[in-house]
């Protein structure tokens, strides 16, 4: 899986090395965890989607249009790709369940150590969070549906989440606030 930055942010793509020269080639082009299999095809996984296309191992090249071959595959992020397994033989393994990444929720333990919902809401939240100097206000990364991440805002009193900041084929990430909490600090990365 060779991951690179494109017009809608981070993408996986299925690559190859040349062992010779340590160049890496992109064979395809939104797709990840590939296994070559002894049929002749390469078989890799987009999102939560398995397809397989011929592949030809004298010009390394797919021939033809990929064609799937199962879904449901599980995925922890919404951009990411499944990983699976396959065997010489034909055997597939892998875990079921789709995109779980976008159905995760916000909680908080409190120092008695019992966890409760900061949150209602459920969202793609990628684990990068950071909470307000008076502990009212969190600060977390959702990825949207074009795998972009941007800083939303969740406050302790008030239902819903509200977005922050978000700018168009750039990634935000890592929010830091400022101690008087009246800013926010964050890491940009685009193209």
């Amino acid at each position: 899986t060779v991951i690179y930055y494109g017009p809608r942010g981070f993408v996986s793509g299925v690559g190859l090395v040349d062992l010779s020269t340590g160049k890496v080639r992109l064979a395809v082009e939104e797709g990840g965890s590939a296994h070559y299999h002894p049929t002749g095809h390469l078989v890799f996984t987009r999102g939560e989607t398995l397809l397989a296309v011929p592949f030809d191992l004298k010009s390394l090249q797919a021939k033809g249009t990929p064609v799937a071959v199962e879904t449901g595959l599980r995925t922890e992020n919404t951009w990411a790709p499944a990983w699976f397994d396959l065997s010489e033989s034909g055997t597939l393994m892998f875990c079921p369940g789709g995109r779980v990444g976008g159905n995760r929720g916000l909680v908080a333990a409190g120092a008695d150590g019992k966890a409760q919902p900061w949150s209602a809401e459920k969202g793609s939240f990628i684990g990068a969070l950071a909470l307000s100097p008076d502990e009212q206000t969190l600060a977390v990364v959702v990825t949207n549906e074009e795998g972009i991440d941007e800083i939303w805002l969740a406050t302790a009193d008030r239902s819903g989440l509200r977005r922050f900041a978000a700018v168009a084929n750039t990634d935000l990430d890592y929010p830091l606030w400022s101690p008087d909490g009246k800013a926010i600090l964050y890491q940009r990365t685009a193209r």
